[in-house]
């Protein structure tokens, strides 16, 4: 956790369980990359490729989204809640 990354290219890699709370990943590239239970809270991933990535009961909790491309991603049982969403808008409490 606490990790700076900003605009590395994660691309298609295994980040199954990884704990990314409170890390810097602005413009990463992580199109194609599993992030299946993650732990990204309060994460910055504004302005990244998440293109066709797996967040597949990850816990997004106040993670920054906002400007990233998530074309096809997937976000099934994700928690989202206080994530500022790609609009810049809040997700509610309970969004999932």
């Amino acid at each position: 956790s606490r990790i700076n990354l900003q605009g590395s290219n994660l691309r298609n890699i295994n980040l199954d369980h990884a704990r990314l709370q409170y890390s810097n990943l602005m413009g990463c590239d992580l199109s194609h990359t599993s992030l299946q239970s993650a732990m990204l809270r309060r994460t910055n991933l504004r302005e990244c490729k998440l293109n066709y990535a797996n967040f597949k009961n990850a816990n997004l909790q106040n993670a920054n989204l906002h400007h990233a491309s998530i074309y096809a991603t997937s976000f099934e049982g994700a928690n989202l809640e206080g994530a500022i969403w790609i609009n810049g808008a809040k997700c509610k409490s309970g969004s999932i």
